[in-house]
């Protein structure tokens, strides 16, 4: 009996891969708005702390694949910061700003 399901198993697996299925494909990686031409997705409202700095800011967190998500690399994609506070007195006060 285990002979038999394993042999079903490998065909499966063979008429998977032979018809075209997006099985073994690459998903394709999640499209980050672009922040400078106004494009925003705040769906996620979660903000983070941008480190010593006194800001705060969105990050596209969209995990490419689920080995990403697992993993926690959420951001790959990222490559903007859209800053939604600047603290008082904070080494950024005065230099950054909220638009």
């Amino acid at each position: 009996m285990q002979k038999c399901s394993v042999r079903l198993s490998v065909l499966l697996l063979a008429i998977t891969a032979s018809s075209g299925s997006s099985l073994f494909a690459a998903p394709l990686p999640p499209t980050p708005p672009d922040l400078t031409k106004g494009e925003r997705d705040l769906s996620e409202k979660r903000t983070y702390n941008l480190g010593p700095t006194g800001l705060r800011g969105w990050i596209h967190t969209k995990p490419a694949t689920y080995l990403d998500s697992i993993q926690g690399r959420t951001t790959t994609a990222s490559r903007q910061i859209l800053v939604t506070h600047v603290g008082t007195n904070s080494p950024a006060s005065g230099v950054m700003e909220v638009s």
